[in-house]
């Protein structure tokens, strides 16, 4: 514990730092007769406890009590005013500028000893609020992060649910895709076949046309009937449709190929490479 004690006479300054080292022998006793230097030694020292004179020259100790209850970092440090006045009214002052006590010169062992008991009581207790307080703050700071945590961890959490919902959505989009699919594909193939058969008849007919055609004494009525027939192959464009069965063809395996990429792909998305039933 650190005390220090303000008083522009050299005699007040023993007596303090002799009645202080009797009391409590531990403590550090540090003494000062110049009001002038006293914010420079709170500022270099962990003062506990101050004693402070009132009547001192270059500045009184009422004015220093001032500035030391201006700066915060001094809030919870006792301050022990030494006086000979005895009048309430300098008491009043000095409680109304911050002081927690006073000490009657020329001083007294029993009040000294009294006061300084329930000073040093005082700065305990502050001592023990302010680590509380720190560790009040740890703690919510700690709760903090755990919180964050938690909310993090439930966030991927329902992240991961999501995506097994997702994921099961896929695999039975996958699974309900496969099937028609490929009945698709293989319908595709047999067309493919049959129109290449229906061509090839075509073609067979066409041919067998242009020959009766081009036959010598081919009678009227039958040249008319081949000319009709003709003519509806114009009318419904049977040979641009033979044209584009082909690229129509072609352009439905792609589609297919594509469907069944996708079907793949929701699958490596669900975890499964397997063949659906």
């Amino acid at each position: 514990m650190i005390m220090l004690v303000v008083d522009d006479d050299r005699l007040n300054l023993k007596v303090a730092e002799e009645l202080l080292h009797t009391l409590y022998p531990d403590c550090r006793v540090l003494l000062c007769q110049n009001p002038l230097e006293v914010t420079a030694l709170l500022e270099a020292n962990e003062v506990d406890i101050l004693f402070l004179d009132i009547i001192m020259p270059q500045r009184s100790g009422m004015d220093v009590l001032d500035d030391i209850r201006s700066d915060t970092r001094f809030n919870d440090m006792p301050i022990i005013m030494l006086t000979s006045m005895s009048d309430m009214e300098h008491f009043s002052a000095c409680f109304d500028r911050g002081a927690n006590d006073y000490v009657l010169k020329p001083i007294q062992t029993v009040e000294f000893q009294a006061r300084l008991k329930a000073a040093v009581q005082t700065r305990g207790h502050m001592k023990l609020i302010r680590e509380m307080y720190r560790q009040v703050k740890v703690q919510n700071a700690d709760l903090r992060k755990l919180n964050a945590q938690i909310k993090d961890a439930r966030f991927h959490m329902e992240q991961q649910e999501k995506l097994a919902s997702i994921g099961e959505l896929a695999a039975g989009i996958a699974h309900e895709i496969t099937n028609p699919i490929g009945i698709v594909s293989s319908n595709m193939d047999t067309l493919q076949v049959f129109f290449q058969r229906i061509r090839d008849v075509l073609a067979t007919h066409g041919n067998l046309l242009d020959q009766l055609m081009h036959e010598p004494g081919l009678e009227p009525p039958l040249k008319a009937e081949i000319e009709r027939i003709r003519g509806m192959e114009q009318t419904t464009r049977i040979p641009f449709i033979l044209s584009e069965l082909d690229p129509m063809i072609d352009d439905t395996r792609n589609g297919i190929q594509r469907v069944t990429e996708i079907v793949q792909t929701l699958r490596n998305f669900t975890g499964t490479g397997q063949e659906d039933d």
